[in-house]
């Protein structure tokens, strides 16, 4: 990886995402859950053995990230209804 991806990882897990149902990621680019602030304080689960655990995965992340977006969380947790959708709207489009 260059360093500059490197750099750009180890900087962006310092900035958590927070999604509607609690659950906290290291960032809006990696999907590993550190906590949920429904169920502990903050401090609790900052701190806790899941958090670290999730910062060691997101920092040894092999992809070099460039830019994010906060669309990808939604893509991830909504894949089928977002693809019956645009199956949907498409095929409405389609002239047999």
């Amino acid at each position: 990886m260059p360093f500059f991806g490197e750099l750009f990882v180890s900087e962006i897990i310092k900035k958590p995402v927070l999604d509607p149902k609690g659950d906290v990621y290291p960032s809006v680019l990696h999907n590993h859950i550190m906590g949920n602030l429904a169920e502990d304080s903050f401090e609790d689960m900052w701190t806790s053995q899941q958090a670290d655990e999730a910062r060691d995965k997101a920092s040894q992340d092999p992809m070099p990230y460039w830019l994010g977006c906060m669309l990808r969380k939604a893509l991830l947790d909504h894949k089928y209804q977002i693809g019956f959708w645009a199956l949907k709207h498409k095929l409405t489009k389609i002239k047999l």
